[in-house]
């Protein structure tokens, strides 16, 4: 979640590693909602850890959570129900 991949796009860039990361979520998140499954993304918060969907900003006792990717965020919520239309583009 930390490379900076826009998970709301579509999934032809001609980059393979955004193509095959953004194709994934997108349909793992759509499949998740349609089937009323059960769905948890580890790592929430894993320090050097690409995949973290958050990151501590601050210092000594004023520390707080801060998402690192708004897209990827929105797919997660769109799995679990949230919304009405899927957070991405379809064609």
């Amino acid at each position: 979640m930390t490379t900076g991949i826009d998970y709301r796009g579509s999934a032809t860039t001609g980059n393979a590693d955004a193509d095959n990361s953004v194709a994934f979520l997108q349909t793992v998140t759509t499949i998740v909602r349609e089937r009323h499954l059960g769905a948890v993304f580890w790592p929430g918060l894993r320090t050097g850890d690409t995949y973290s969907l958050e990151e501590l900003q601050g210092t000594g006792s004023h520390v707080k959570l801060a998402v690192t990717n708004e897209s990827g965020l929105a797919l997660l919520q769109w799995a679990w129900g949230e919304g009405k239309r899927a957070p991405f583009g379809t064609r």
